[in-house]
């Protein structure tokens, strides 16, 4: 009788381990990888730097900087305000959400540079774009390697302006060394 109840009791547990444990093992499964995961931290990022970049010109223009910044920040603004609606629409087109908070350090970075002034305030200005700008450049770089060729080419366009505003803003940083 006993070796019948754990003949019995042992063929139940295998049972329920075969059957109940794959299905346990099944509901914790990861989720499927989201297609579009890459593409949206390439995005999120663009977008933030794009965003952070635009406040940051918009400080300098509203302040007394020297005339060689003040046209470094009025190419940027004029470059962000056609590129964050762009971006903001590829995303939306492609499922990818995006949100309009700045990314903490980027938020940092332009809380830092508000209270400058004159020459502070230029120095900052130039040396913020060009840690920006080679940021974005990583970022739109890591775009052109996307699985997604829709992201490759919106890379692909919009790399040489980034890499030319770069440019622009080592001239300007020429201009503010002490």
């Amino acid at each position: 009788m006993i070796t019948r109840r754990v003949f019995v009791g042992g063929a139940l547990a295998g049972v329920a381990f075969g059957v109940l444990v794959p299905r346990f093992a099944a509901a914790q499964a990861p989720a499927p990888a989201d297609p579009n995961a890459g593409a949206a931290a390439v995005l999120r990022l663009a977008l933030s730097s794009a965003r952070m970049q635009a406040r940051v010109c918009e400080i300098v223009l509203a302040k007394d900087v020297r005339p060689e910044l003040r046209g470094l920040a009025e190419t940027i603004v004029a470059f962000r305000r056609e590129q964050v609606p762009r971006l903001e629409t590829v995303a939306r087109e492609h499922g990818v959400a995006v949100v309009p908070v700045l990314e903490f350090e980027h938020q940092v970075a332009l809380d830092n540079l508000a209270p400058l002034d004159f020459l502070a305030l230029g120095r900052r200005f130039v040396e913020l774009q060009q840690q920006a700008l080679e940021q974005e450049i990583t970022i739109w770089r890591r775009g052109q390697g996307a699985a997604e060729p829709w992201l490759a080419a919106l890379a692909g366009e919009i790399l040489p302006r980034i890499e030319a505003l770069l440019a622009d803003a080592r001239k300007g940083a020429v201009v503010v060394v002490p």
